[in-house]
Formats: structure tokens, C-alpha cells, sequence
């Protein structure tokens, strides 16, 4: 059952920890705390230990016995954690707990068998036993720090990420001005024969066949020609032209039940022309939920806007279970479009919110204009591995802001945690906030294991700023909820004095971050030192070579 649920809810966007709520502060709620996974209890707050209870008539008011103590448990509590966040917990009489966790838009599910004794109350996770001592009475549960009270009545609210329901197509069927359908492909959707697309009329008949329920898992498209959908959209300066007035509405392909699981080969084409405005709509992109694989594509005269998981290419990238795992792979994509929401969290050039699949040799030239979890090429990388990506466009946001990645974080699939990898990536563009956690890189780094979710071998070159203070500011990370933040990070001094802007204060101190001048950044030494750390990363990864500026930009990037 707890696996079931955390794979049912394929778009869960917060990377939050199994007992989040007994973090000390929960970063993306507005902590500085890194959302570690509970542990064993190791120290009683009363005094002693978690396993002998020196306090047990504290701990128990009422001197009840584990039989008592089981009835006293039995039915739902609920912990507030600010004016909209909180955990409720239910302890049924099977031996089972079931849990709901919000933060902000994002809820999560699971269920963990407990046991409960005068002593202790345990969770089981994966085989691993997780104690805690507790206090408890007829009205209120305290565990860990955490108090919960006993309701009578909880009323679930609806789950945006919730894949049964699809906020992104609910109230929205119609599309303004849309064009021509096509009434089928050619090709038959193999390897060596893939459906062809070589027209707007196509790539409208792949979004209307993923939304009406077929994946086109295991199957195959490729490109044959550009595709212009609208003509015009932006001005020079990536703004939108005018007010969209008379402009297709583009449908995105993919949606929660039914995310599109082919592959997709731009085959080198640009498609030109995507229009969305649905500011009160989830994501958006030309692709909207994308379970499969995508390369060698330009996205160019193209603009989103909605509230929360939308990118210019893709709104949300995770993975789809059918009779095999299919997990995102995005390589070769380049983005010149531009992407806004004014209120809700994770936009990206390339991805909004990836929170499982390889990310490689992407591009992003585009103006991106959001709230928080800003990232030149994703806003939310979890559960991930981005490489050799570039962000050249200009990135702004309130908070929460990177050049490449808003916030780098982990996921969790099947039960376990899996961790993000940010490796041999740079930044030109000018990255701004207006109140904290802003980063040339990265704007909010999550990770929590110090030899998993790693960043390695990234370049900053482009202004960092924050409007209002100077709140977390870094010109590689804005703030770092982890004691080693970049391993291997290098910036221009004139981008920011600080590599990172603020930081916990346990877990040691970052490693190998450089401020250095422009003729040093210019040496054929410092060349040196990039190739010889992508040398190290493995072959898959991109050399290093001067740009036309001077500075070192990866082999593939055409200037």
C-alpha cells in the first residue's frame, strides 16, 4: 500500500522526507533545515534514552498499560504546521498508520505499520525499525518535538498532484483558435518506421491521442520538417506580443493519467509558435506530463504561462508504470522560449519539475519570469541527473532562484530515496531574486547525504542579485540545506563575492569552491582543471573549450 500510493501520485512535487514533519524546519516550507528522513530516536526529550524511557510516567499521564495505551491511539491526529501546512495521522486498529502530509500545493500519502508501547511508539519502514518516545493524552500526541491533537472529522482535500485527477485539462477543454487535426500518421510507429510529424496538423493529433488515453508507450515519432503552430508570439526581448488575442491555444501533450511514454526525435527541428496562457493552470509546456524520451528538438517563438510545474518543453517529467518502468530522458534540447507564472512554484526552461529521469546536453536561451523554484534549465530536479546542461537566458523570480536549477533536491521511488546529480554544467545568464535564496547555479541545493546528490564541476559567469536584500545570496548556490554544498564550483568574482549565500551550520563546510578573475578563467590551466574533472565524472560527459569570449564553454555549444 505505501508503495502503491507513492507511485499513484505521479506528480507529488515537494521532495519531502517519509516523517517530514519531525524535520527541525522544513526548507521548502520556508525552513532552514534540511527534510531528513526520521531516524531511530536516539535521546529522550524528558531525559534518557529512547530505548529504557527513564520518564515513563511522563510519558504516559495516565499510567495506562500498552493495551490502554493501543485504545487511546486508535483513530486521527493532526499537527499544523503553519496556516497551511500540516500532517494528519491515523492509526487503525489493523496495525496500520495511514498519513497525509501537505506542504504548500503538495500532498503526500503512505501508510507504515505501528507498533505502540509504553515505552515507545515505532514506525516500520523498508524493515527499519523508527522509535520515539512520546507523550500522550485523550487530547494531544507528542513525539519528537511534533504535537498532535485528536480531531473527530478530517475532511481530505482535493490533491493537485493527484494523478486520478487532472487539474490541468478539468475545466479546460477548449482551446481557442485551434487548427486542423490530422486523422492519422504516417509511419507505424517503430524504430526503424516511427509515425512522422512534419506539420502542426500532426503534432496536434499526438496531443489529442495522449489526452483521449493512449501513451504511445514503446513507440516512436520523429520530425521530418519544422512546425510553425503560431506565427509572432514574442518580441525581441522574449515578451509576449501584444495579449495573445487570436493565437492557437496549444493543448499539451500528455496529462496525469496518461503521460506521454514514446520517444520523440526532433530529428535537429525547430517547432515555433506555442502558445499557453492558462495562469491558473498546472503543468504546461508543449509537453505537459512526459514519461518518455526527447532529444534532438528547438523550441523557439513559444510561450507559457500558468501557476505551478510548467516549462517551456515539458511542465512535469517523472516516471509511468505500466507493464515495465518508463523513466524521462531529455538530451539535445534547446529552448528559446519564454515561461511565466506570477504565484506558484517550479518553472523551467527546459523542465518544470523532473522528479525522476537523465537530463543531458540541454540549452536554455530563454527568458524565464516566476515566483519561486526558478531554474534556467528546471525549476525542481529530484530523483535526476542533469549533465552538461547550459543556461544562457535571463532568470527571475522571488525566491528560490538558480541559473540551471531552482531547487536540487531528491525524490522518492519505490520506497527509497534516490538522489539528484548536477554534474559539468554552466551559467552566462543574469540570475535575480527578489527576497532570498539566489544562486548562479543553483538556487536552493536540498540534498541531505554527502556523497549523494552531488554537484560537480559547475561554472557561473552571469550576475547574481537580489532586489530587496541580501538574504542567501551565492554565485553558485543561494542557500544550502546541507553541510557540503558544491563540491566542485567555480565562479567570476564580479558575479557575487560569496560562492555560497547562506548554509546549515552542521555538516562541515563546502569543498572546492573558487573565485576567480577573468584572466584566470581565460588560462589554458583552468581548461585544464574542467577537462580533467569531466575526465573524471566519465566519458559520457562533454569536454571544455574557449568560447568566443574567452571563457570555457562545453564542446558541444555552438556559439
Amino acid at each position: 500500500m505505501q508503495i502503491n500510493i507513492m507511485k499513484k501520485c505521479i506528480l507529488n512535487f515537494l521532495i519531502v522526507s517519509l516523517l517530514i514533519f519531525v524535520s527541525v524546519a522544513v526548507i521548502s516550507c520556508g525552513g532552514e533545515d534540511d527534510p531528513l528522513s526520521p531516524k531511530p530516536n536516539t535521546e529522550n526529550p524528558n531525559g534518557g534514552d529512547s530505548g529504557g524511557n527513564n520518564n515513563n510516567e511522563n510519558n504516559n499521564e495516565n499510567g495506562n498499560n500498552d493495551e490502554n495505551v493501543k485504545q487511546m491511539i486508535l483513530g486521527t491526529w493532526k499537527c499544523t504546521h503553519n496556516s497551511t501546512d500540516y500532517t494528519v495521522i491515523t492509526f487503525n486498529s489493523d496495525g496500520n498508520s495511514n498519513w497525509i502530509y501537505r506542504c504548500e500545493d503538495d500532498i503526500e500519502k503512505w501508510t507504515l505499520p505501528y507498533e505502540i508501547t509504553t515505552q515507545l511508539l515505532i514506525f516500520k519502514e523498508n524493515g527499519v525499525n523508527l522509535q520515539y518516545t512520546y507523550s500522550l493524552n485523550d487530547t494531544s500526541l507528542i513525539f519528537d518535538g511534533d504535537e498532535y491533537y485528536k480531531i473527530d472529522n478530517y475532511v481530505e482535500e482535493d490533491d493537485p498532484d493527484d494523478e486520478t485527477e487532472d487539474s490541468q485539462m478539468s475545466a479546460d477543454t477548449e482551446y481557442a483558435n485551434r487548427g486542423t487535426v490530422a486523422k492519422q500518421f504516417r509511419g507505424s510507429g517503430t524504430s526503424s518506421d516511427p509515425y512522422i510529424i512534419s506539420d502542426a496538423t500532426e503534432l496536434r493529433k499526438l496531443a489529442d491521442d495522449v489526452e483521449s488515453g493512449k501513451t504511445y508507450r514503446d513507440e516512436y515519432f520523429k520530425m521530418t520538417a519544422d512546425v510553425i503552430v503560431n506565427r509572432n508570439v514574442l518580441n525581441s526581448n522574449g515578451t509576449l506580443k501584444g495579449t495573445g488575442t487570436g493565437l492557437e491555444q496549444w493543448k499539451p501533450i500528455g496529462k496525469g493519467l496518461t503521460p506521454f511514454c514514446g520517444t520523440f526525435d526532433g530529428n535537429g527541428h525547430t517547432i515555433s509558435g506555442i502558445y499557453i496562457k492558462k495562469e491558473e493552470r498546472d503543468s504546461l509546456g508543449l509537453f505537459g506530463y512526459f514519461a518518455g524520451t526527447l532529444s534532438n528538438l528547438v523550441l523557439n517563438d513559444s510561450y507559457v504561462a500558468g501557476k505551478s510545474r510548467n516549462g517551456c518543453m515539458i511542465g512535469v517529467a517523472s516516471y509511468a508504470t505500466y507493464s515495465k518502468t518508463y523513466a524521462p530522458k531529455v538530451s539535445m534540447c534547446i529552448n528559446y522560449g519564454t515561461a511565466q507564472s506570477i504565484s506558484g512554484s517550479y518553472l523551467g526552461g527546459i523542465i518544470g519539475y523532473s522528479k525522476q529521469g537523465d537530463i543531458h546536453k540541454c540549452i536554455n536561451y530563454g527568458v524565464l519570469n516566476g515566483y519561486r523554484y526558478v531554474g534556467g534549465v528546471v525549476g525542481f530536479l529530484g530523483a535526476s541527473t542533469a549533465k552538461d546542461c547550459v543556461n544562457c537566458g535571463s532568470i527571475k523570480g522571488d525566491n528560490h532562484v538558480g541559473g540551471i536549477i531552482g531547487e536540487h533536491a531528491r525524490h522518492k521511488i519505490d520506497g527509497s530515496w534516490k538522489y539528484t546529480n548536477l554534474k559539468n554544467c554552466y551559467n552566462t545568464g543574469n540570475v535575480s531574486a527578489t527576497t532570498n535564496r539566489v544562486g548562479g547555479i543553483i538556487g536552493t541545493q536540498t540534498v541531505t547525504n554527502s556523497t549523494s546528490g552531488l554537484a560537480k564541476n559547475m561554472v557561473n559567469y552571469g550576475s547574481v542579485i537580489i532586489l530587496s536584500n541580501n538574504s542567501s545570496i551565492g554565485a553558485l548556490v543561494g542557500y544550502a540545506n546541507t553541510g557540503k554544498a558544491i563540491f566542485d564550483g567555480y565562479f567570476l568574482e564580479t558575479t557575487y563575492p560569496k560562492g555560497v549565500g547562506g548554509q546549515r551550520t552542521s555538516g562541515g563546510t563546502p569543498t572546492n569552491i573558487q573565485s576567480m578573475t577573468s584572466s584566470q578563467m581565460k588560462s589554458k590551466s583552468f581548461l585544464d582543471e574542467l577537462n580533467k574533472n569531466a575526465q573524471a565524472l566519465g566519458s559520457t560527459y562533454s569536454k571544455w573549450k574557449f568560447g568566443k569570449d574567452g571563457y570555457p564553454i562545453l564542446e558541444w555549444v555552438n556559439e
